[in-house]
């Protein structure tokens, strides 16, 4: 991921000191940039759907819902980036 932000980086710097329209490299570097964009947000609807699929287990285990993100254990996705409301069962990024 570090590569790829470092590559992106690099091809925008490059990109912006050329005065072109058409320039290949700035081209290059906006792509790249959508993609991470993307690869970002699908990341996020991902652990959404797992988060809240692992709350309705908890909640079909225990009888009501987790105190907090922290006690689903879950691996790979990490609690501190998001926001629960354990009365009302939501959960969204915390930006």
């Amino acid at each position: 991921m570090l590569r790829i932000m470092v590559c992106v980086a690099l091809a925008v710097l490059i990109g912006t000191s050329c005065s072109d329209d058409k320039n290949p490299v700035r081209e290059y570097g906006s792509t790249l940039t959508g993609a991470v964009k993307k690869a970002e947000r699908a990341k996020v609807v991902a652990d959404l759907v797992a988060i809240k699929a692992e709350i309705m287990r908890y909640r079909a285990e225990n009888g009501n819902p987790p105190p907090s993100l922290q006690a689903l254990n879950m691996k790979e996705i990490y609690p501190d980036l998001y926001r629960y409301n354990p009365e009302t069962g939501e959960v969204a990024l915390k930006q």
